[in-house]
């Protein structure tokens, strides 16, 4: 298994812990690329990051294929963007900590992944950069950061450059071996008119040779629709089921529990929360 570890100042690649400056800015998100320069494939398998203290942070990790080049614009499916498994809820203490495990983003070999890395709660801590590139290597890949490449910030990145601080850990990707699992399919339970939501597969299913086909059902059956893809990013404007075929080459399918997601009434959706008094009084014309 690899480790990279970005740094700050001085360019070192730590080996068990991460080694670097003290983090000096933060914000809910920050992107980079993940550079793979081996001949076979590698799976990022899970993210050590620094967070501010608080409770309830929720990590996802989101990923392009090819190089962040310049502003990446709204990380969210319609820009090409893919969200993996969301974190299940904890604690940021200002230090650096696992913030996803069991992960299983391939990146194909001689290739480049642009990441998108997004704390929702507790912010993610990052550093201000120099004009330039930083890469960080190890284990045949790259971790790159700088100039045109980091943007801090969500859900669209502006800041900029800000550096990742933290370890991407990735392993050689070997084939799936068996049925695939992906339980439930998850997301949320009614959602607004027009409102993008993500949904997703409570397990997720490793190795390459994983294909995903998504399906929907609002009245006219299930239909097929979608990326190839665990996660999906939708809207709907009438109540709609979601499930998803998940298919190991050679070793079958297995379709995800269904979730029905109903719509929320308009109050709830457009409607906030009105002052419980007012104090009125007439203004002489000017």
């Amino acid at each position: 298994m690899g480790a990279l570890h970005p740094v700050v100042s001085q360019l070192r690649l730590g080996s068990t812990a991460v080694q670097h400056e003290p983090p000096n800015n933060a914000q809910n998100g920050v992107t980079f690329n993940f550079i793979n320069t081996n001949a076979f494939a590698v799976t990022i398998t899970s993210i050590d990051c620094s967070v501010t203290a608080g409770t309830g942070a929720v990590a996802t990790l989101w990923s392009k294929p090819g190089a962040i080049a310049g502003p990446p614009g709204t990380i969210n499916g319609a820009n090409g963007w893919t969200a993996g498994p969301s974190s299940a809820p904890f604690n940021g203490t200002g230090v650096t900590v696992n913030v996803l495990s069991g992960l299983s983003l391939n990146v194909p070999a001689n290739s480049t992944m642009g990441l998108a890395l997004n704390i929702a709660g507790p912010t993610l801590r990052y550093v201000n950069l120099p004009a330039g590139v930083v890469n960080v290597s190890g284990g045949g890949c790259t971790l790159q950061t700088g100039t045109g490449i980091s943007y801090g910030g969500w859900p669209t990145p502006a800041f900029t450059p800000r550096g990742f601080i933290g370890c991407v850990n990735f392993q050689a990707a070997v084939p799936c071996a068996s049925t695939p699992n992906p339980g439930n399919t998850t997301g949320p339970s009614a959602a607004c008119t027009g409102v993008a939501f993500n949904v997703g597969l409570q397990n997720a299913t490793t190795g390459t040779g994983v294909s995903y086909q998504w399906q929907f059902d609002n009245g006219g059956g299930m239909t097929n629709f979608g990326t190839n893809a665990a996660t999906q990013t939708v809207t709907q404007s009438v109540a709609t089921s979601y499930q998803c075929i998940v298919t190991c080459a050679g070793n079958g399918s297995t379709t995800s529990n269904v979730l029905a997601v109903g719509m929320n009434s308009f109050q709830n959706c457009y409607c906030g929360s009105q002052p419980s008094s007012r104090v009125m009084r007439s203004i002489p014309s000017q």
